[in-house]
Formats: structure tokens, C-alpha cells, sequence
């Protein structure tokens, strides 16, 4: 199904299609032509409109993060337009916490042999972390990251992945959450437009800039 969009499942496989590769458009055209006109505000319109008529937040918020995570391609680039939106679906009803126990969890089993494919979007784990953070959670719940310095996945060394792979994977994991200690904020990345397009905007467009920059 291609824009315009019936559900959060059809809108979720195209979101998560475009984070994963520049060729979306060849399997939603329709969704391409809209972002090629206005960029990200058509997934702001699209996810605000589906909850002003109603639809369920919390499935809503539930596919947004499971989409992300799944997008971990280009995910991250998105920076604050994932904060912003995810207050949204907490201001519509949606519960934050459902979405806590996933960002620590592990993909696969835990075995060492695994250690890349795992952590091939613990870059959006951490940017997840950071912004629930501000929506209660609690990371020290499940890790003791005071105990561990984050650490690159590819600068640990092989014994620590093979002997002690939890402590491997939660290293790479406070390597990207800023909250946790990380070195980039990818929460608070800025949304920008050339100001010499900005004598094309409409109200809506103005609307939406001052909600992904203030």
C-alpha cells in the first residue's frame, strides 16, 4: 500500500523502507514524491493526522519504534524529529514504558558469533534511550553502566565479546547514548532548510519547522 496511507502498518513498512534505502521510491512512489516535495513534514502530517482522526497512539508510537530500530540505516540522521514525535504520541495517550525492554534486550541469542549482526543498531538503541529518558526511564534498571566505559564495537577486544558478551554489547551501547556518556546527541540534531526556500513555504511549513527546532 503507497501513500496516501490506511493504516499504521502500511505507512510503518514505507517509513521503515526509506530508512533502510534511497531507492524507496521504486516500491512507493506515491511516498517519494511527497517527501521529494517537503521532506520529513509528510511523516509528521501523516502520523499527526492518523491520531487526529483517532487511530490507537499506542500502536502508533509501538510501530515508530520498532520501525526505527529496524531502520537503522539512516535512523539515526533523524535526530530530533524522533524526540519530537515521540512526545507527540505521549501527549495523544501512548505509554512510554512498553517500549523500554526492547532497547536492552538482545536480537539474537547470546553468543559471541552474533556480536555485529547484534549491535547493527545499538546506534538507534542509544538514541532511543536518550530521548525515553525523558519519559521515565530508568537505564540503571537493567545494566550498571557506571561499571563499564563506552566503547566502539569494533575497539573491543576479542576475549571481552567471547568471555563476557553482555558486558560487550552493553559497552557499544553507552558508546551511543549520549545520556549514558556517549559523545554525540543525536536527539537534539537540528532540523534546517535554506532560508532560500523558505519564500515557497506555507503556513504548514513554517508550522512544522518551529515544531522540529524548537
Amino acid at each position: 500500500m503507497d501513500y496516501p496511507f490506511k493504516s499504521w502498518k502500511d505507512y510503518y513498512a514505507a517509513f521503515e523502507e526509506s530508512l533502510n534505502t534511497e531507492f524507496y521510491n521504486e516500491k512507493y512512489p506515491e511516498y517519494g514524491k511527497q517527501y521529494d516535495l517537503v521532506g520529513m513534514k509528510v511523516d509528521y502530517d501523516i502520523i499527526n493526522g492518523f491520531l487526529e482522526s483517532g487511530m490507537d497512539a499506542q500502536e502508533g508510537l509501538d510501530g515508530f519504534v520498532q520501525a526505527i530500530l529496524n531502520g537503522a540505516r539512516y535512523a539515526s540522521d533523524l535526530g530530533l524529529f524522533v524526540t519530537r514525535i515521540i512526545k507527540i504520541f505521549v501527549k495523544a495517550g501512548a505509554d512510554p514504558t512498553k517500549n523500554f525492554d526492547i532497547l536492552f534486550e538482545p536480537g539474537y541469542d547470546f553468543r559471541p558469533k552474533y556480536f555485529e549482526d547484534e549491535i547493527h543498531n545499538y546506534n538507534v538503541r542509544g538514541m532511543l534511550i536518550d530521548v525515553f529518558m525523558k519519559h521515565g526511564l530508568d537505564p540503571s534498571k537493567y545494566y550498571d553502566f557506571s561499571s563499564i566505559k563506552g566503547t566502539y564495537w569494533e575497539d573491543i577486544d576479542d576475549e571481552t565479546i567471547e568471555t563476557r558478551y553482555e558486558k560487550a554489547l552493553f559497552m557499544v551501547l553507552k558508546y551511543y547514548s549520549y545520556a549514558l556518556g556517549g559523545t554525540v546527541d543525536y536527539t537534539n540534531l537540528k532540523y534546517y532548510t535554506d532560508p532560500a526556500y523558505e519564500k515557497y513555504f506555507t503556513e504548514s511549513d513554517f508550522a512544522y519547522q518551529k515544531f522540529i527546532n524548537s
